[in-house]
C-alpha cells in the first residue's frame, strides 16, 4: 500500500508521544509548559503522570485521537501539532526517536511505501537551511530502521509567511534561498516533492518563490489548498486555482471544490459576510467550473477519508464521506491518511472504510497511488 499524504509528526500515536515525554524526563524539567499544551487536549500530562504513569498514559492516548463526532476538528488537531513540534524543539536526538516509531507503525500496519510531509525549519531556532538539513538527517536516520521505502516532501508552514500588514514577502524569500541551500546540501536523500501546510493564512501564488525550485530541481508539487481554512469559500476556491495554475501534480484535500456547500447558508465568514442563498448558488456554479479544470487537467486529488471529515466537514461517519461526486465526474484521487496518529486510522482502515462505504475497487485503488506517486521525482 502506498500512502503518499502522511505528516511525519502527525502520524506518531498518543501512546508513542507519551513515551516520548515520559521517557525523555520532559515531563518534568518542563511540567508547567507539558500541562499547558495538553490541558486543551483534555488532560494535564505532567501533572497526572506525577500522579499515576499508568492511568496518565491511558487516559492521554485515548484523548489524542480525533475520531469523527460531527464536529469541526481542525483547531483540536492543530494543537497536537503544537505539542509534538515543542517537544521536538527541546532535544534534537527525538528527531531521531520520532522516524523510527512512526516507520514501524506504518510498516506494522501493513503500508509498504510513504511520501513524508515534513517542515525542516519549523521547531528550529534560525529557520536556516542548517538547521533543516539537520532536522531532516536525524529524522531519515530514525526512518532508515525500518524497511519502509519512503521519501520526503519539503513542506513550509503557511501562517510562518504572515504578519500583521499581510504577506511577509521578504520572509518567503528567506525561506525560499534555505530550502534552496537545503536541497543542495540533502541530494544525496530521498526528497521528492514540496508542499504548502497549514492553515491557509497565505495564498499559494505569494509562495510562488518557494514552489519555481521545483523545476530546477526536479521536485513534484502537491500543496495543501482548499481545506475551508481561508477567510471565506472564495479565497479557498482561489487556493486550489492558484496550485493548478503553478503547476502542481497533485492537490492535497481540495475538500473545497466537492464539497457540499449548502451547509453554509446562514454562516458567516471570517468577513463578517453571510452565505445567503444568493451567494451559495453563485459559489456552486463556481465549485462546477473548479471541477472541470481539475478533470481537464489530471491532477489527482489526495484524499484522506477520516481527516476530511473530522477536520474539514465535521461529519459523524465515513458513509457521507462526498467522493462521490468525484467518482461521478471522473476526477482522478489517491487514498491517504494525513495523520495516522491523530485520527487513528492506518491506511488498510481508510481504504477497507471507504470501499466498503462507497463500493471502491482496492485494486484500482493502489494502481492509481503508484501512478501518481513522486517515485519519479527527485533532486
Amino acid at each position: 500500500m502506498y500512502d503518499l499524504h502522511a505528516h511525519l509528526t502527525g502520524s506518531i500515536t498518543g501512546e508513542g508521544l507519551f513515551s516520548l515525554i515520559y521517557n525523555s524526563g520532559v515531563f518534568k524539567t518542563e511540567r508547567e509548559r507539558i500541562n499547558s499544551l495538553t490541558s486543551p487536549i483534555g488532560i494535564k500530562l505532567g501533572d497526572a503522570i506525577s500522579e499515576n504513569v499508568v492511568s496518565a498514559k491511558r487516559k492521554f492516548s485515548k484523548l489524542y485521537v480525533c475520531r469523527p463526532n460531527g464536529t469541526q476538528r481542525f483547531d483540536e488537531i492543530m494543537q497536537r501539532f503544537v505539542l509534538i513540534s515543542y517537544i521536538l524543539g527541546l532535544d534534537k536526538s527525538m528527531l531521531k526517536t520520532v522516524g523510527e516509531i512512526v516507520a514501524k507503525g506504518m510498516e506494522n500496519a501493513g503500508t509498504n511505501y510513504v511520501e513524508w510531509r515534513i517542515d525542516p525549519f519549523s521547531s528550529t531556532k534560525n529557520q536556516t537551511a542548517e538547521e533543516g538539513a539537520e532536522k531532516l538527517r536525524e529524522f531519515h536516520d530514525g526512518l532508515k530502521k525500518s524497511s519502509l521505502d519512503f521519501r520526503f516532501i519539503i513542506g513550509l508552514a503557511k501562517h510562518r509567511y504572515k504578519n500583521g500588514s499581510g504577506v511577509d514577502v521578504k520572509k518567503i524569500d528567506f525561506a525560499a534561498e534555505q530550502t534552496r541551500k537545503l536541497l543542495d546540501e540533502c541530494d544525496d536523500l530521498p526528497i521528492v516533492g514540496l508542499d504548502a501546510v497549514n492553515k491557509e493564512d497565505v495564498a499559494i501564488r505569494d509562495l510562488k518563490p518557494f514552489f519555481d525550485l521545483s523545476k530546477s530541481y526536479n521536485l513534484g508539487l502537491s500543496p495543501h489548498v482548499g481545506e475551508c481554512t481561508s477567510d471565506s469559500l472564495e479565497e479557498n476556491m482561489e487556493t486550489v486555482t492558484d496550485a493548478l495554475a503553478l503547476g502542481a501534480n497533485r492537490l492535497g484535500h481540495a475538500i473545497v471544490s466537492y464539497m457540499p456547500l449548502d451547509v453554509y447558508i446562514g454562516k458567516k465568514d471570517a468577513h463578517g459576510r453571510v452565505y445567503d442563498k444568493s451567494r451559495i448558488e453563485v459559489l456552486t456554479r463556481k465549485q462546477e467550473k473548479l471541477l472541470e479544470e481539475i478533470k481537464d487537467s489530471e491532477v489527482p486529488i489526495e484524499v484522506c477519508p477520516t481527516s476530511n471529515i473530522v477536520a474539514h466537514l465535521g461529519l459523524k461517519s465515513i458513509k457521507n464521506h462526498p467522493i462521490d461526486r468525484l467518482l461521478d465526474i471522473g476526477i482522478p484521487f489517491v487514498l491517504c491518511t494525513d495523520d495516522y496518529g491523530i485520527f487513528g486510522s492506518p491506511l488498510k482502515n481508510e481504504i477497507s472504510e471507504l470501499c466498503n462505504a462507497k463500493g471502491l475497487d482496492k485494486n484500482a485503488l493502489e494502481t492509481a497511488a503508484k501512478k501518481y506517486s513522486f517515485k519519479k521525482f527527485g533532486n
